[in-house]
């Protein structure tokens, strides 16, 4: 699934200026942390979830990962949402048992021992549209949910754009969201391009540089990466592993394992036209 329409318009009208870059940090967790959080500040630091201090793949861990874009109600437009689908999707998420946790969560559940709560999910939204902001996080605060939103580091500013239709959101709502421990910031490059048409000279700037950008606003490492359009290839997944990140997620629809590699994870696209009954059959499998 990729954005299509108005969406890639609203992207292009709402890039900016680059932004000053510092340090990466890449997160590979190590200690074992049982007791209290190793990191107080970013609730979703692998090395709060930690159980084990020897590193063990677990392959028989598999998790959906709901993929969403914006939140707004555009009729033709497959990346938005229906009017109240949101409310009725996560209401029925937490009467079936379903538990949000984040990456750190499942990163340490693959590796490092962790227990992950009965029916775990993860919910992703990307590109960092405004309506993220006014029409989701009030829904995670109502429902007390997790969820992580990919960002286009190149089109976080200052202020928002009323003269578009799909405006992002300011580094003073990233801020404030991921301060509010419900929400996880992390990346989707700096201009939101095909990768795979992008000349090897640029591909830092977009994966490690939008990575550095993101780490300076929301004060923690940017450590997973979202595929623009769900495309990669090996030179990009270098890329992105030698860049820091310890997870990448694409457009590859179906439960997250990590026998897909964690660079390649797959997710479940979550559109306008997704009704409540496929919503429900895409899950069942976390029923049995």
């Amino acid at each position: 699934m990729k954005v299509k329409g108005r969406l890639i318009l609203a992207l292009a009208l709402a890039f900016m200026a680059s932004f000053g870059c510092g340090k990466g940090v890449k997160v590979l967790a190590q200690e074992s942390n049982q007791d209290q959080p190793v990191d107080k500040v970013w609730p979703e630091d692998p090395r709060n979830f930690e159980v084990t201090e020897q590193k063990i793949a677990r392959l028989d861990i598999s998790v959906p990962i709901l993929e969403y874009h914006a939140a707004n109600d555009v009729p033709g437009d497959e990346a938005t949402l229906r009017k109240g689908q949101l409310q009725q999707e996560f209401y029925w998420l937490k009467t079936h048992g379903f538990h949000t946790i984040n990456f750190g969560q499942l990163y340490a559940a693959w590796y490092y021992g962790y227990k992950l709560p009965r029916r775990p999910i993860l919910i992703t939204f990307d590109d960092g549209y405004e309506s993220f902001y006014t029409d989701v996080f009030p829904l995670l605060q109502k429902f007390r949910f997790q969820a992580t939103c990919f960002i286009i580091a190149g089109y976080v500013h200052t202020w928002i754009d009323t003269k578009v239709e799909f405006p992002t959101m300011t580094q003073a709502q990233l801020e404030q969201l991921q301060a509010s421990g419900l929400v996880d910031i992390e990346g989707h490059s700096y201009s939101h391009p095909n990768l795979t048409y992008v000349p090897s000279s640029r591909l830092e700037q977009e994966i490690k540089g939008s990575s550095e950008i993101l780490s300076k606003i929301v004060k923690h490492p940017i450590w997973v990466f979202c595929y623009p359009y769900g495309a990669y290839n090996s030179t990009i997944i270098h890329t992105v592993e030698t860049s820091g990140y310890a997870l990448a997620t694409t457009q590859n629809e179906g439960y997250a394992n990590l026998a897909q590699g964690p660079y390649t994870l797959d997710r479940i696209p979550i559109l306008r036209d997704t009704s409540f009954q496929e919503f429900q059959e895409i899950l069942a499998p976390s029923l049995q």
